[in-house]
């Protein structure tokens, strides 16, 4: 709420609160924001989801514009 109310980056104040400093490193806190961290099972969520027919072409199942998908 205070990133938003300040217009701060939310990650900045995560890094100068010495409170989250006390139990998240730089290291940490970078992870927790980094995308292809937060997306590298992206593939097998779509899998699990849609299953294997979802990657083959002409399977009748269309991709919302701007889908989520990790390159191959």
């Amino acid at each position: 709420m205070r990133s938003d109310a300040e217009r701060r980056d939310f990650k900045d104040l995560l890094l100068a609160d010495p409170d989250i400093a006390g139990v998240l490193g730089p290291a940490q806190i970078a992870r927790a924001f980094d995308l292809d961290e937060q997306f590298k099972h992206i593939d097998e969520i779509f899998d699990r989801v849609f299953g294997e027919a979802s990657r083959r072409e002409g399977a009748g199942i269309a991709e919302p514009v701007g889908a989520l998908r990790a390159p191959r």
